[in-house]
């Protein structure tokens, strides 16, 4: 499964382009691969010649939770 990582900040249209990844959790680590530049029209990715980076686990989640409440998002049960 690919995930966005950066779509256009005016409407957040995939059509639009974005920057998409391939995130895996193996055991205690975390590795982002396979950037690509795609969008919603065709099913081509242009690959972009970035990484692989690779996580720890526990600090990944702990960066994860300290950006919540960031940007105006409230966790409901704040």
């Amino acid at each position: 499964m690919r995930y966005e990582i950066y779509v256009c900040p005016l409407c957040a249209d995939l059509g639009c382009g974005a920057i998409t990844i391939d995130i895996k959790k193996d055991n205690d680590t975390v590795i982002w691969k396979d950037f690509g530049l795609e969008y919603s029209y065709t099913d081509e990715i242009k690959t972009i010649d970035l990484g692989p980076f690779v996580f720890d686990w526990n600090e990944y989640k702990n960066v994860l939770m300290s950006s919540l409440g960031l940007a105006g998002y409230k966790n409901p049960w704040d």
